[in-house]
C-alpha cells in the first residue's frame, strides 16, 4: 500500500482480519513483506494472522514493512508466523526501516506515531525493529504488549529514534535451536533519546537449547547517547530464567551517556550445565567511557550454577560517571565464583568491599528477597526486609500497573506489602560470606531459610565459646545483614524475634587469622611444616598471607635441602622499612627448571 488519499485521524481505514490469515513467499528482494505500507498513513490492521512461507536464503518473508513516511498507523493483535529455524536475515516480524532490503538498515524513514500492540511474533532473525537514522529519528512510536517468541538474534532493535515507548512485552525463546552466536531481548543502537524500555518481562533465551554456550543479553545500549533532561529510561523491567550455559547480562551499556536504571528486578539464575570458567555472567555491565548514568532501586539476584564469573556490577572503565544506590544485589554464600562487583580491574567479593572501593552504593542491600514463584515467572518480593527501602525516583507504577509509594518506594520491578511475622519465628541458618579470613577483613553474617515478616527484628551477638556467654553485635534491626570487621576468632548466632517471641539459629565460627609475628622460624625440608618449622619457601611464604605485623627471619636448614621449587612472591602486606622479611641461606640450595615463558626466575 502507498498512500492513501484523504486518510486522516478521522478517515482511517481499518481491515479487521478476526482470525483469518494472509500468507505469500517472497523472491523479490526489494518487496519483502507480506504487507507494506510505503508511506501509508492512518491504516490499521487488527487481529489478522499473517504467514510468511518463505525458507530459503532466496527467498524472503517480512510479516509487515513500515517505510517511507508512514505515520499514525496500528498493527494490533495480530500473530506473525515466520521461519523459526533459518538463520537469514531475510525473515523478520515487523519492520519499520527505511531499507527496502534491510529491517536494521538506516536510512530516512521518517515513519511516526504507530502502534505496534497485542501481537504474537514467531521466529525470524528478529522480532520488531524501528530504524531510522542518526539525523532523522522515528518519532513517537509504541511498542506494547507484545509477545516475541524464538527470534534469532534480535527481539526488538532500535536505531534512532525519538520518544520511543516500550512497554509490557514478552520476549522469548523457548522453543528455539538456532540461534545467534551473541543474541537481545532488546537492543537499543546509535543516537535515540527519551526513549522509555518500562514493564518487559525477558526470560528463557535457549530453552530449546539449555547446552548452548551462545550469550544473550537481556537490554543492551551502544553508543545510544540521550541528553540531559531527555535521557532514556529503563524501568520496571524483569528480566530471569537465563536458560542456556553461555555468557549472560542482564543490562549492558556501551559508551550511552544519560541512562536511567530504576526499578528493575534482573535474576541471573539458571543451573548453565555446561559453562566453563571462560563465560561470564553479569547484572549490570557498563564498558566505554559514558556519564549520567542513574542505577538505582533495582533487585539484583545471583544464582546461576556452574564455574563462570558471575558479577552484579562490572564497571569496565573508570572513567565514566555512574551513580548506584538504593539496590539489593543477593548472592547467596554457596554461590560458586560469585562477586558484588568488579570495578578498577578488581573484583570485589561483598559490598562492604564494594563500597570502599567505588563509594557507590550507601544505601544498598544484600538480602534475598525470597521471590514469590520463580517457577511460575513471579519474581514479587516476600521479604519484608527489603520492604519500602527504595528511594523516590519519580517512577508512579509498578510491573503490575500498581502505584508505588511516592516517599518509600520498594526496589526492584514490583511494588509490595509483606505479611506480618508468625510467632514462633523460624530462625534459619547463620552464613559468612568466609568463615576463614585475615585479621581486619569485612565479612558479611547473613541468615538463609529464615521466616519474615513485617515487625521482626534480628540480634546478632557473639562470643569465645559456643555455649555463651553471648554479646550484642550493635543493636536490633530489621534486615538481617551486616558487615562487620573481623578482629578475633569468634562464633556469631542471630536472634530473630517476632511478638517477642526469639529464636535463635546454631553458632557459626569465625575463625580470624593475624599477621605473622617474631618467632624463631625455620624452613627445614626434612620436617613437616607445623608449629615454627615450614618444610620449604612457599609454605613460608603463605604463612605470611595475613601480613606480618614485625620483622620475620626464617633459617633455612642447608640439611632439609636443596629444596626444588620455584618462589614467586605478592607485596606482603605490612611490610616495611622496619618490619623486614629475612631469608638466611645459611648455604642452602634452591633450583627449579622454568618451563613458563613469562615467570622465569627461580625466586622472584
Amino acid at each position: 500500500m502507498t498512500e492513501v488519499p484523504n486518510a486522516a485521524i478521522d478517515k482511517t481505514v481499518t481491515f479487521n482480519g478476526n482470525g483469518q490469515a494472509i500468507e505469500f513467499i517472497s523472491t523479490n528482494t526489494n518487496e519483502r513483506a507480506v504487507i507494506k505500507l510505503n508511506g501509508s498513513d492512518f491504516i490499521n490492521f487488527n487481529n489478522l494472522v499473517v504467514n510468511s512461507l518463505g525458507t530459503t536464503t532466496s527467498q524472503y518473508g517480512f510479516g509487515f514493512h513500515l517505510m517511507n513516511d508512514a505515520n499514525n498507523n496500528s498493527i494490533i493483535g495480530c500473530t506473525i508466523n515466520l521461519n523459526t529455524t533459518s538463520t537469514s536475515t531475510n525473515y523478520a516480524g515487523i519492520v519499520v526501516s527505511g531499507s527496502a532490503t534491510s529491517s536494521t538498515g538506516t536510512g530516512s524513514t521518517l515513519s511516526d506515531d504507530n502502534i505496534i500492540a497485542n501481537n504474537t511474533i514467531n521466529g525470524g532473525l528478529l522480532g520488531i525493529s524501528l530504524v531510522g537514522s542518526a539525523t532523522e529519528a522515528n518519532r513517537n512510536n509504541v511498542i506494547t504488549s507484545n509477545t516475541i517468541n524464538d527470534f534469532h538474534t534480535y527481539g526488538i532493535y532500535v536505531l534512532g529514534s525519538f520518544g520511543t515507548i516500550i512497554e509490557a512485552n514478552i520476549i522469548q525463546r523457548p522453543t528455539r535451536t538456532v540461534s545467534a552466536t551473541t543474541a537481545y531481548g532488546i537492543y537499543f543502537t546509535n543516537l535515540s533519546v527519551s526513549a522509555e524500555i518500562n514493564k518487559n518481562r525477558i526470560s528463557n533465551p535457549f530453552g530449546g537449547d539449555n547446552g548452548s554456550t551462545n550469550t544473550f543479553n537481556g537490554i543492551f545500549f551502544t553508543g545510544t547517547d540521550g541528553f540531559s533532561g531527555l535521557e532514556n529510561k529503563i524501568t520496571n523491567n524483569l528480566i530471569y530464567n537465563f536458560t542456556g550455559s553461555g555468557s549472560v547480562t542482564g543490562i549492558s551499556n556501551t559508551s550511552s551517556d544519560n541512562l536511567f536504571i530504576y526499578h528493575n528486578t534482573i535474576s541471573i539464575d539458571g543451573d548453565a550445565p555446561l559453562s566453563t570458567a571462560t563465560n561470564f555472567a553479569r547484572g549490570f555491565y557498563q564498558t566505554t567511557e559514558a556519564f549520567g548514568i542513574d542505577l538505582k532501586n533495582n533487585i539484583i539476584s545471583i544464582t546461576r550454577g556452574g564455574p563462570s564469573k558471575k558479577h552484579a556490577f562490572y564497571f569496565n572503565t573508570a572513567a565514566s560517571v555512574i551513580t548506584s544506590d538504593y539496590n539489593d544485589i543477593y548472592i547467596p554464600v554457596s554461590a560458586q565464583n560469585a562477586f558484588v562487583g568488579l570495578s578498577a580491574t578488581t573484583d570485589r567479593l561483598t559490598l562492604a568491599n564494594w563500597q570502599a572501593a567505588t563509594t557507590q552504593d550507601v544505601n544498598s542491600i544484600t538480602t534475598d528477597p525470597i521471590f514469590t514463584s520463580p517457577l511460575s515467572g513471579n519474581y514479587m518480593p516476600t521479604n519484608a526486609s527489603i520492604n519500602d527501602l527504595g528511594t523516590p525516583v519519580g517512577v508512579t507504577t509498578d510491573i503490575e500497573n500498581n502505584p508505588r509509594s511516592a516517599t518509600t518506594p520498594d526496589m526492584g520491578a514490583y511494588e509490595f506489602t509483606p505479611l506480618p511475622c508468625v510467632a514462633p519465628p523460624t530462625a534459619g541458618v547463620a552464613l559468612l560470606s568466609d568463615d576463614i579470613v585475615c585479621e581486619n577483613t569485612l565479612v558479611g553474617l547473613s541468615v538463609s531459610a529464615n521466616s519474615t515478616g513485617l515487625t521482626q527484628t534480628y540480634q546478632w551477638q557473639s562470643s569465645p565459646n559456643i555455649g555463651g556467654p553471648w554479646t550484642p553485635v550493635g543493636g536490633s534491626i530489621t534486615n538481617p545483614n551486616i558487615t562487620i570487621t573481623a578482629t578475633q576468632t569468634l562464633y556469631y548466632q542471630l536472634g530473630v524475634t517476632c511478638s517477642g517471641n526469639t529464636q535463635f539459629t546454631a553458632p557459626v565460627l569465625l575463625t580470624v587469622t593475624p599477621g605473622l609475628t617474631n618467632q624463631p622460624y625455620t624452613i627445614n625440608g626434612a620436617l613437616p611444616t607445623g608449629g615454627l618449622n615450614f618444610r620449604t619457601f612457599n609454605d613460608a611464604y603463605a604463612a605470611m598471607s595475613c601480613g606480618i605485623v614485625a620483622p620475620i627471619t626464617f633459617n633455612v636448614i642447608p640439611s632439609g635441602g636443596p629444596y626444588l621449587e620455584q618462589l614467586i612472591m605478592e607485596p606482603i602486606f605490612g611490610a616495611s622499612a622496619t618490619n623486614t622479611v629475612t631469608f638466611k641461606g645459611n648455604g642452602a640450595v634452591i633450583r627449579f627448571d622454568p618451563t613458563v615463558t613469562g615467570e622465569r626466575a627461580v625466586i622472584k
